[in-house]
């Protein structure tokens, strides 16, 4: 018999010397009961006591508080007022208030105690509790809400004395929310107290504010939390202080009677395991009893499979399951009551009436024989006030005598399913008595399936069922069911990768991703937290410091950051626990999460200071340990500075990670780690000053076609460094001309490329020779390319003598533009080729693209179509891969050229709508008319005139508004072309003589030999046949000179028509 002291003290058990705590009906230890007597509840008085509150409280002195180290956690925070004390402070004296008010405050602390959570303060009237903080649990929010219907039971017997006493009645309010909080010490040199900060916390006050009188309000994360366990009510959102929106809130109705699993998903990938199950009910069924244990780690699937297994059992068989808590380990015969409460049907709502109905009844239904004592041990088990005085060892045969005769009866009148999970958090006393039956099972007709984590060994015989996560197959298949259709490939990649095929983790982080919601869903948060904190101090310190490493972690580096002892028995426990795998043994000792979520959580939980020191310790344990391999390590000393404490080297390795991303053109990647560099740099004059970082990020915004960033950030590059040099002045805005030529804004271009020239003078630099070949390039894209050839040989002369290659390179390019379109095909070729040799040496692959497509030009007008599509492709595939947007675009449109040679108008448009949808993304207006030219040429030719001349006349617009001529001569060749299929001869004839006066003028001389072609044509359509031989003999003439073999083909065509 265990003896019992006053309320509060500690009492130990009289039988095996075990502590046993204040409300403990057994001892958890031996399972002796306390005595009846004693250990029933008895009404706390409400007369006046000393003000001694009983707490959980962590509030310690400093000095012994060195091991509670700070932390984030997601926790459940719990506020519970008593309201209604001011008409009792006007009844009573200050001293009796407060012993009644203390009577009031050790209630609810004692059920604060009972599920484990900390008392973080009490303010006047009201107590702050916190669940998951210092020690998480995987049931926080559960717990915080048992403890708040617990709360309000524990105060009715209260207000029963007080009401007779003083006439008064004291309510109770609760708000329960959960989140992200900062937990630690907070105090000074004499006295630190345990609590958590964050905005969670104020919430979880302002639910408490608004709550009704005696009821439990909890915010959207616990109830989803929570589901699972109780009943809610949905309530109107509510207003609450400093919240810029209404907030969604629902009452606790009651807890449920059967645990159930919210909106959950069709059970995928084991079929096997069902198979096994239902191979052993039949076994069961047959007369020999089975017993299968399933075990697995958190979250693989273990009670969700018992679920199904039970919910598809028929009306035939007699079930009976129940499930230990982590918050009842020591709470005696908790999972036996469970049980009794299923086979007894005895409901969460229930009285002591009820229950003793519900167990005479069952009983009854049993066959089993309803003695007193039967009963009344059953109603102490469950939880109800028993009478029975009987000794301790006689309880317990007493128990097992009623439970196996229960069993057997029941299992004569039909087959019995019997489902215990979770049995890790068994209570001892329940743990001996269902080893006792598990040995009956196998004579009865009855089939005991037990579910536990994989570290828990069961104590009895039994067919072992492990459950693996999911394959790839059927994640994949689960992923698709929580987002009611097939995800894509990236979702289910990032999802598995995550989570590792836990099938719990991929439905809950499914659900977050399906919802918009946060990285870790608080389901998981929860579970792993818990997890996390049941390691030991060095352990958990080392999945700490991996986490921060990343999702592989190297033994070597790992023993750098912690070196206060051995590392391989920490590594061995993280291996035990399923945190982490051992990868490779060669060339590095490799170690990895198994999850990728589990790295999240142990990284998450570390404050922001802690995550900084270590990412710092890592970069300069990188450097120590690889100083002849850095290049190698490049993006993850850019990863670990970017995120440590160390600006000046976060600047350093993140330029050399974006350097190297775009030197392999992975253009978004350079931009970002560009712009994280930025924001450690300081403005200056050095290599890495923030003027370098924002040329080098509008070098990448220019090449992808983001013409406008790119403008500014050379702009802000030159405002943020007053004391650059005349050339690195005049290279900022060479720089700037480009991308404004690139955007066809041609007159702008020409004044900041003469402003850049000017800030030289006449000092020999290499940006003089570059500067000269970009104003030529302008000449020549406005058509004047006389102007363009003097001034671009200029500037490659220039370039030549500096050393300048890249000027030299990009001016023989550009001369080589003149001859192709001045009709010296020879002289292009030569040029080009010349021009591909000097970039093959620089080795610039933009350079070497737009010699490709230059000669497929070429190729195309010479009636060589097959080479003209490989060096179209070839410069597209370099394009692409560089992520040069603009000479993408241009490609498309020049293989959509190549259609029209062929014959083929139709098979062209694709290829320009494709070049017309990019410029007129990235703001090329002059390239995005041409197209549109091109698309209306492409559309006449494919018989639609009409719409194919509009385009044609926008086009020409459009060349208007821009001031170029370049073009002109084109697009009235076409609009020629386009009036002649209309039968409209005399506006054809007057668009074809615009448009020779303009190619002449222009010295165009391919254009001048096609319109004359055209000319040709219409004399012929009005019957002037000798008009039409002479103007068609002057283009053959002329295509021959020019070896334009396509055009050349055409006009041969048309004469001999004559």
């Amino acid at each position: 018999m265990a003896t019992r002291t006053r309320a509060g003290a500690r009492a130990k058990c009289a039988a095996c010397g075990a502590t046993v705590r204040a409300n403990d009906r057994f001892c958890s230890t031996c399972g002796t009961p306390i005595a009846a007597a004693q250990a029933a509840p008895v009404p706390p008085s409400i007369a006046p006591e000393p003000a001694r509150i009983e707490s959980s409280s962590l509030q310690v002195p400093a000095l012994g508080a060195a091991a509670l180290g700070e932390q984030r956690k997601v926790v459940t925070i719990l506020f519970a007022d008593l309201s209604g004390s001011t008409p009792l402070a006007e009844k009573l004296d200050p001293e009796d208030l407060r012993g009644i008010l203390t009577a009031y405050f050790n209630a609810l602390a004692r059920q604060i105690r009972r599920y484990e959570g900390t008392i973080d303060k009490y303010i006047g009237d009201a107590v702050m509790a916190v669940f998951g903080a210092p020690l998480s649990h995987e049931d926080d929010a559960e717990r915080a809400i048992r403890a708040a219907l617990a709360m309000q039971r524990s105060i009715q017997t209260l207000n029963d004395d007080l009401e007779r006493q003083h006439g008064v009645r004291l309510s109770l309010r609760i708000g329960i929310n959960t989140g992200e909080v900062v937990a630690g010490l907070l105090g000074g040199d004499v006295q630190s107290a345990y609590t958590v900060v964050g905005d969670a916390v104020n919430t979880a006050q302002r639910f408490e504010s608004v709550a009704p009188l005696n009821q439990v309000l909890v915010s959207e994360t616990t109830r989803r939390l929570a589901l699972h366990a109780f009943e809610f009510e949905t309530l109107p959102p509510v207003t609450l202080k400093g919240k810029a929106e209404p907030v969604a809130a629902y009452r606790v109705i009651r807890r449920r009677d059967d645990e159930i699993e919210p909106d959950v998903s069709p059970l995928i990938g084991r079929e096997a395991e069902l198979a096994t199950l239902r191979a052993a009910l039949e076994g069961a069924v047959a007369g020999a009893g089975r017993l299968v244990h399933i075990r697995g780690e958190a979250g693989v699937g273990k009670s969700r499979l018992a679920t199904e297994f039970r919910l598809a059992l028929g009306p035939d068989i007699e079930r009976m399951s129940g499930r230990c808590a982590s918050y009842e380990t020591n709470t005696p015969y908790a999972l036996i009551a469970e049980l009794i409460r299923g086979a007894f049907r005895i409901h969460a709502v229930d009285d002591e009436a009820a229950a003793r109905a519900a167990i005479l009844a069952g009983l009854e239904r049993f066959g089993a024989p309803a003695e007193e004592s039967a009963t009344e041990l059953l109603l102490d088990i469950v939880g109800f006030s028993g009478r029975s005085a009987i000794e301790p060892e006689q309880t317990r045969r007493l128990l097992l005598l009623v439970l196996r005769t229960v069993l057997e009866r029941a299992s004569q009148q039909r087959p019995l399913v019997i489902v215990a999970e979770d049995l890790q958090w068994c209570d001892p006393a329940s743990r001996e008595i269902l080893a006792e039956l598990a040995r009956d099972i196998t004579g009865l007709r009855g089939l005991f399936i037990s579910t536990a984590r994989a570290a828990w060994s069961v104590p009895w015989e039994a067919e072992p069922l492990e459950l693996a996560p999911l394959g790839e197959r059927d994640a994949r298949a689960l992923i698709d069911e929580v987002f009611e259709g097939r995800a894509d490939e990236a979702t289910v990649r990032a999802v598995f990768d995550r989570t590792g095929g836990n099938p719990f983790f991929i439905e809950e982080v499914s659900r977050e991703l399906k919802r918009g919601g946060s990285v870790v869903p608080a389901t998981v948060q929860e579970v792993l937290e818990a997890r996390l904190d049941r390691l030991g101090d060095r352990p958990g310190r080392v999945v700490r410091v991996a986490a921060c490493i990343g999702q592989n972690f190297w033994y070597r580096l790992l023993e750098q950051l912690v070196r206060d002892g051995p590392l391989a028995p920490d590594l061995a426990t993280l291996e035990e626990e399923a945190f982490v795998v051992a990868k490779a043994m060669e060339p590095e000792r490799t170690y990895a999460f198994r999850q990728a979520l589990i790295r999240e959580v142990a990284y998450q939980i570390q404050l922001l200071a802690t995550r900084r020191s270590t990412h710092t310790a890592i970069g300069r344990a990188l450097e120590a340990l690889y100083p002849d391999r850095l290049d190698e390590f490049i993006d993850l000393l850019a990863y670990h500075y970017e995120r440590g404490e160390d600006p000046l080297k976060a600047l350093e390795w993140l330029t050399r990670a974006g350097d190297r991303a775009r030197s392999l053109y992975a253009n978004t990647e350079a931009l970002t780690l560009y712009a994280s560099a930025l924001r450690v740099a300081r403005d200056g004059t050095g290599p890495l000053d923030a003027a370098a970082i924002l040329e080098r990020i509008g070098d990448v915004q220019q090449l992808t076609g983001k013409y406008d960033l790119a403008v500014e950030s050379y702009r802000q590059a030159r405002g943020r460094t007053p004391g650059l040099s005349r050339p690195g002045v005049a290279r900022l805005l060479r720089k700037i001309g480009m991308t404004l030529r690139a955007k066809g804004e041609y007159d702008e271009s020409l004044v900041t490329l003469g402003e850049a020239s000017q800030i030289l003078a006449d000092d020999e630099d290499v940006e003089a020779a570059r500067i000269a070949v970009q104003v030529g390039q302008i000449h020549f894209r406005q058509g004047r390319y006389e102007d363009a050839r003097d001034v671009i040989t200029e500037g490659v002369a220039l370039g030549e003598r500096l050393g300048a290659d890249d000027a030299v390179a990009e001016g023989l390019k550009l001369l080589g533009n003149v001859a192709n379109n001045v009709g010296d095909l020879r002289g292009a070729i030569e040029l080009y080729e010349r021009t591909g040799a000097a970039y093959e040496r620089l080795g610039d692959l933009v350079g070497i693209a737009d010699i490709h497509s230059n000669l497929a030009m070429l190729y195309r007008r010479m009636d060589r179509f097959a080479e003209s599509e490989a060096a179209y492709r070839e410069s597209l595939a370099l394009r692409e891969k560089v992520g040069h947007v603009w000479g993408i675009a241009t490609t498309h449109n020049n293989l959509g050229e190549l259609h029209r040679t062929r014959g083929e108008p139709l098979a062209a448009i694709p290829s320009y709508e494709q070049a017309m949808e990019i410029f007129e993304r990235i703001g090329a207006r002059v390239e995005a008319s041409v197209v549109l030219m091109n698309l209306g040429a492409a559309r006449v030719e494919a018989r639609d005139v009409d719409r194919g001349r509009a385009d044609l006349q926008e086009a020409a617009r459009h060349f208007v508004e821009l001031g170029g001529t370049k073009f002109l001569p084109s697009v009235y060749r076409d609009l020629a072309a386009a009036a002649l299929a209309a039968g409209e001869l005399d506006e054809a004839h007057q668009s074809a003589e615009r448009a020779l006066g303009l190619a002449r003028a222009g010295k165009v001389r391919q254009t001048e030999a096609v319109v004359q072609r055209l000319l040709g044509e219409i004399a012929l359509a009005r019957g002037d046949r000798d008009a039409a031989r002479e103007l068609l003999g002057a283009s053959i003439e002329l295509l021959r000179s020019l070896d334009e073999a396509a055009e050349l083909r055409k006009a041969e065509a048309v004469l001999a028509k004559v």
